[in-house]
């Protein structure tokens, strides 16, 4: 067992070096995951139909995991093409990869059937996707 602490100024002969994984870890006890409003009350990173196979993600914050994702403008994703006779599922996620050190916006295309489904979120040790919008 040990004691730890943090987020002291360095004094001379002490150099202080904090990782970005001890702030996540400092974030993370109040703020949860998830998605936060703008300053005029507007819903962040909220999705809308674009011109044809484009969705639009609005500007916004989240918090995976300690970490902070801002899109500071709408921002364009493209679906990949429909089918003639099945339907389809996707995902708009925002995907947190703590191995890649990053989070974006993404689509989980999701598969052709008769009866879809929207691809399942993952969720591991290193990736959380939160889920944004589905697109039939």
């Amino acid at each position: 067992m040990a004691e730890h602490f943090r987020f002291f100024n360095s004094a001379p002969g002490d150099i202080r070096e904090y990782q970005a994984a001890e702030f996540a870890e400092y974030f993370s006890r109040f703020l949860s995951d998830g998605l936060y409003t703008e300053e005029n009350g507007k819903a962040g990173l909220k999705v809308t139909p674009g011109t044809g196979l484009e969705v639009h993600v609005a500007a916004g914050y989240a918090f995976i995991r300690g970490y902070m994702y801002h899109n500071d403008a709408v921002l364009t994703l493209n679906l990949a093409p429909a089918d003639t006779m099945l339907d389809r599922i996707d995902r708009v996620v925002l995907r947190f990869d703590e191995v890649a050190r990053e989070i974006r916006l993404a689509i989980k295309t999701g598969t052709f059937s008769s009866t879809p489904a929207a691809p399942a979120l993952e969720v591991t040790a290193t990736v959380k996707e939160l889920g944004l919008a589905r697109v039939f």
